[in-house]
């Protein structure tokens, strides 16, 4: 953590960085424990190892390992020859305290790492890291998920334990449609390439069947085909028959119950702002960066 004051366990950290107005820096991957600061300042911070980042609104964040000793000064220097435009930067979202946002339905409550975050909505800074998220309705039950963020990204998450999107019930049971209209799109694909090979694998053995009935029958058995050969083609395409039907079915049938993740809504747009002191950026390259005591 950063901080301040001094402890009886502190030392300081100074930054030089030529970058014009004010820079976070953010101890140990913590957004609540960044300090607003300009080139020159020092803060406290516990001794020991450290990883500290700097973010500006004119160059990509930048991540530094400290090693900060009792009561000395570690310097921290950064020489940007060029900026740009479109940097890969987290201060949009550490001026906006935001970068997750979740829309769900409104009566359902978010709970992120079994900790109440919002109701029917949440904008929330996290910390880089997965985080676990539940989202439970009074009436409809609950949905769980994982979400991922990371440095200078949003994350938009839009899921609802009741399906937000108007359709005739009648439309699940085409194949694999129930899964396309709850989101589960690699459910659908895995569905339609089952009953594909399903659906040629009948196709191909009635074909089999029907060739070697009309050998059998002008023939008659063990002169060109076998009685047996006949049976198993026989079996084998009322398996591929039953597989097609039983797998169209059991896909239909589960394609009614709620997603475990829940049903897909559309995402909210980012509206966030950050003041620059310039409306020209160009692009950045190099850093440099030395400790002192």
């Amino acid at each position: 953590m950063i901080n301040s004051g001094v402890s009886a366990q502190t030392g300081y950290v100074r930054f030089e960085v030529n970058v014009p107005g004010t820079f976070y820096v953010v101890p140990d991957n913590d957004f609540h424990q960044s300090r607003l600061i300009t080139s020159g300042d020092s803060v406290s911070v516990p001794t020991g190892e450290h990883t500290i980042t700097m973010i500006s609104h004119y160059f990509d964040d930048i991540f530094r390992d400290v090693f900060v000793e009792e009561g000395k000064t570690t310097l921290v220097k950064e020489q940007i020859s060029t900026f740009r435009i479109d940097h890969n930067s987290s201060w949009k979202y550490l001026m906006n305290e935001t970068n997750v946002i979740i829309q769900t339905d409104d009566e359902s409550v978010i709970y992120i790492d079994d900790q109440e975050v919002g109701l029917s909505q949440a904008s929330l800074l996290l910390n880089p890291g997965t985080y676990k998220l539940r989202i439970e309705h009074p009436d409809e039950g609950s949905l769980k998920d994982k979400i991922e963020i990371g440095y200078a990204e949003g994350l938009s998450y839009a899921r609802y334990n009741v399906n937000p999107i108007k359709f005739n019930p009648a439309m699940k049971i085409l194949p694999g449609a129930g899964y396309l209209i709850n989101g589960q799109n690699q459910r659908a694909i895995g569905t339609y390439l089952v009953l594909a090979g399903l659906g040629f694998s009948w196709y191909s053995t009635t074909q089999k069947y029907n060739d070697a009935k009309s050998e059998y029958d002008f023939y008659g058995d063990y002169i060109t085909v076998s009685k047996q050969h006949l049976t198993n083609l026989k079996r084998n395409r009322d398996l591929s028959r039953l597989g097609f039907f039983g797998f169209y079915l059991l896909t239909t049938i589960d394609s009614f119950r709620k997603p475990k993740n829940g049903y897909p809504g559309k995402k909210v747009d980012f509206d966030l702002s950050a003041n620059s002191v310039s409306s020209i950026t160009y692009p950045e390259v190099t850093f440099t960066y030395r400790f002192t005591n």
